[in-house]
């Protein structure tokens, strides 16, 4: 039953790895549009927004990213788990049919 997780989580690994590189990418994107956005735009509207992108949001996708930077250890205990119960389940069948055996 267990045997059909690691596969799995192989795929969402992979799915997880993609979707942090797209994070990555707007993060240097908007971090490299900033610069001529201030040379561009200027009053207290663009000083207001600069300093949305500087403290709220370019720290909420550094936060992002740790954390879905994080899930592949999580997977990988998931994944040592699932397999060491698997192999915990096949030792106790195996030692139910031997119980079986001598009495049958």
């Amino acid at each position: 039953m267990f045997s059909l997780i690691p596969g799995l989580a192989q795929q969402a690994l992979g799915q997880i790895t993609k979707q942090l590189n797209i994070v990555q990418e707007v993060q240097r994107s908007v971090t490299g549009f900033m610069p001529g956005l201030q040379e561009a735009w200027v009053g207290e509207d663009a000083n207001a927004f600069l300093g949305e992108m500087q403290t709220r949001f370019i720290p909420e996708v550094g936060r992002l990213i740790a954390a879905i930077a994080g899930m592949p250890s999580s997977f990988d205990a998931g994944i040592n788990l699932a397999t060491e119960t698997d192999q915990k389940n096949v030792s106790i069948a195996e030692e139910i049919g031997s119980a079986f055996d001598g009495i049958f």
